[in-house]
């Protein structure tokens, strides 16, 4: 599956989720 995505869909893909991970991560501390 990661393969069909291809590099830059991955890094968007990547980018999403680390976005996720700080807002989660701001609203703890």
């Amino acid at each position: 599956e990661l393969t069909k995505i291809g590099p830059k869909g991955l890094k968007k893909k990547i980018d999403i989720e680390y976005g996720k991970l700080c807002k989660l991560y701001k609203k703890k501390y």
